[in-house]
């Protein structure tokens, strides 16, 4: 099904002093915010008219890289910023040689 929304507000931030400028503007106009990818979420939710569509794909961090692999410690590990897309998380776990752990799936 397609969903058509008009009036809503899209921002594209790079660093989370940008998220916090628009999250303080939001609450000042009484408006919601959603943060949004690439387009696919596990959540049917998505943002109601009138309110902001916050895309985080190109969020830096301020203090140090958007995926980080840390193999002092066990198990191993990685972490990685929300905005990352699963293709570069993927290659970045082959790369160090983990995986991710199994997780229940949600509509079973």
């Amino acid at each position: 099904k397609t969903i058509e929304i008009d009036q809503l507000f899209y921002i594209r931030v790079k660093s989370i002093f940008e998220v916090r400028r628009v999250i303080l503007a939001a609450r000042g106009l009484g408006m919601r915010v959603r943060a949004t990818g690439v387009g696919h979420s596990r959540s049917p939710l998505y943002v109601d008219e009138g309110n902001i569509m916050l895309d985080v794909r190109d969020l830096e961090r301020h203090d140090g890289p958007r995926m980080e692999f840390h193999d002092t410690v066990t198990p191993k590990r990685i972490t990685a910023m929300t905005g990352v897309i699963q293709r570069d998380l993927n290659a970045f776990m082959t790369l160090h040689k983990v995986t991710v752990l199994a997780e229940p799936l949600n509509d079973v």
